[in-house]
């Protein structure tokens, strides 16, 4: 009984000790259901250094899964928008062109858009409904010089609510600002 109660104090500790903050994935202050995820991955992360788990990583991520969208979605795809919006020439709605020339893409695949491209539109339907609105453009833009630059994601994986729910596009929101 002593034990218990010495390990249930030990471990209270160690989770007040152990404050989530996702302000440390800065990209996720961006989009609501982004800022969602990131913060249930800062939650599950502190909760596995609190119960001294042998992966804290592999811990957060299986138990902050965004309903099927997981943070490293979340962050390829919105680092994505962020490198699109770097490329915009739109003062307007910077996740719209005109775009500098080949800054989006080129023939050797070396952009900083088209380094998160893979792994996005691995995952991209799971939140697809989110973010199509911010990265269709630029993907459009690409493939009119690169017909292999998908304009939909290319995997399999999809949530439910995918298809079904609709969000709107926020022009007032500035990724970028959110990056360091």
């Amino acid at each position: 009984m002593q034990f218990s109660k010495v390990l249930l104090t030990a471990s209270l500790a160690l989770l007040s000790a152990a404050s989530p903050i996702a302000e440390a994935l800065p990209w996720a202050k961006a989009n609501p259901q982004a800022a969602a995820a990131a913060q249930a991955y800062a939650d599950a992360y502190a909760e596995a250094v609190a119960i001294a788990h042998p992966d804290p990583k592999a811990y957060a991520l299986a138990a902050s899964a965004d309903d099927c969208a997981d943070v490293q979605c979340h962050m390829n795809c919105g680092l994505m928008i962020v490198a699109g919006q770097d490329c915009s020439e739109n003062s307007e709605d910077n996740y719209s062109g005109p775009y500098t020339s080949g800054c989006l893409c080129n023939a050797e695949g070396s952009t900083k858009f088209q380094s998160y491209y893979d792994a996005c539109m691995d995952c991209g339907w799971t939140l697809w409904k989110y973010y199509s609105v911010y990265l269709q453009p630029a993907l459009e833009e690409c493939h009119k010089d690169f017909p292999s630059v998908s304009t939909e994601p290319t995997g399999t994986s999809r949530c439910s609510t995918t298809l079904t729910d609709e969000y709107t596009k926020e022009t007032d929101i500035n990724y970028t600002t959110f990056t360091q």
